[in-house]
């Protein structure tokens, strides 16, 4: 029993452990991006951007609401705005 609770915690240390190297590639190539496109890139979480657009239902929905990884920039002369 001892074997496979510690297989169970190794699992999921290991899951957590992928999980969180993902999404550091994952910023690493949106700041790249940023970077090759002249734009500004925000890796972390900012509860003020909801504020911007309380106007989306979306975004006045939950008690913990805020966006991360922003992506902000002009493509062909039109302000561009992506985040999660």
């Amino acid at each position: 029993m001892f074997y496979i609770i510690t297989l169970v915690v190794i699992m999921i240390v290991g899951l957590i452990i992928l999980r969180a190297r993902k999404q550091q590639l994952r910023r690493q190539e949106l700041e790249k991006l940023a970077q090759r496109l002249g734009w500004t890139f925000s890796p972390g979480h900012d509860k003020s951007f909801v504020h911007r657009f309380e106007f989306l239902d979306q975004l006045r929905q939950g008690s913990n609401r805020y966006a991360s990884c922003i992506l902000e920039g002009v493509y062909r002369e039109c302000p561009v705005l992506a985040f999660d």
